[in-house]
């Protein structure tokens, strides 16, 4: 049976971060000798005025309840990595343990940019917001189509599996980090579309935990909801502590979670 378990300890330390993050966000904003900072990065208006929370220019960071959500990826992260440091003397499938170990790299580098995006609204941090995304939105097809070009060679050796990926996250990085942002959202929407035509070829020929894969694609459909919907300023409120992009946020979290959820299950039945 597939399991995730952490030590009360771990649950302790993701809780204290998610308070510390929230804290950290009020403080940076009520501390007059830190928000004179804030002026070294220019925000943008147009990109402010495509969210719906209303951005602060004289704040350090700008969208405190877009930016606080992104504490999902930490989490599943440190999910992620606590659940490997567990299992490190296991035996199993060492694509999917190079695969699980990208994602929470993946999703900590996605906190990231993400973080710096929101805090500023500024145009460099947006570039690197965007590789994030896409790169999390190109994982899953990465990871199948490395599945499916390499069936019988579960022991591929490390230099063959690090080239592979690599090579297709460098491409999609150097692409969107020189794509102008009007152009984002249509180039997110083919990348979703590789993930749910490939994973619909996994879900018929594969029947290994398909209630993972089926939540996570669930996830991100919702979440491209809540995207669609900030983005024509359905059921906006500028000043409310939840937005449509912070629940954005939370279910691509989700998703991200679910999908790790499928590879352990992959994983477990190869060592079965």
């Amino acid at each position: 049976m597939l399991m995730i378990q952490l030590t009360k300890m771990a649950i302790a330390s993701m809780i204290t971060i998610t308070f510390f993050f929230a804290f950290a966000i009020w403080w940076l904003n009520h501390s007059p000798s830190i928000l004179k900072t804030g002026n070294h990065f220019a925000m943008n208006n147009k990109l402010a005025d495509l969210f719906c929370e209303k951005a602060i220019a004289s704040n350090l960071i700008r969208q405190p309840v877009n930016t606080f959500s992104n504490i999902i990826y930490l989490i599943v992260a440190v999910i992620i990595f606590k659940n490997k440091k567990r299992n490190i003397n296991s035996v199993s499938d060492n694509i999917n343990q190079f695969y699980e170990s990208f994602l929470g790299y993946l999703l900590t580098y996605i906190f990231i940019c993400s973080v710096l995006f929101h805090a500023t609204l500024a145009d460099i941090p947006l570039k690197f917001d965007f590789t994030a995304v896409c790169a999390f939105v190109a994982f899953p097809s990465i990871y199948f189509l490395h599945h499916f070009i390499f069936k019988k060679k579960n022991s591929s050796n490390d230099v063959e599996k690090i080239s592979f990926s690599l090579s297709f996250f460098i491409t999609f990085y150097l692409l969107f980090l020189f794509t102008h942002y009007e152009k984002h959202n249509l180039e997110m929407l083919f990348l979703i579309m590789i993930y749910f035509i490939l994973s619909f070829i996994v879900l018929i020929k594969n029947s290994v935990n398909r209630i993972y894969l089926f939540i996570s694609r669930a996830s991100v459909s919702v979440a491209v909801i809540w995207f669609e919907l900030e983005r024509n300023k359905i059921f906006c409120n500028p000043d409310g502590y939840l937005q449509l992009h912070s629940l954005w946020h939370i279910f691509i979290g989700l998703s991200a979670f679910y999908f790790y959820l499928y590879m352990l299950s992959r994983r477990d039945k190869i060592k079965t």
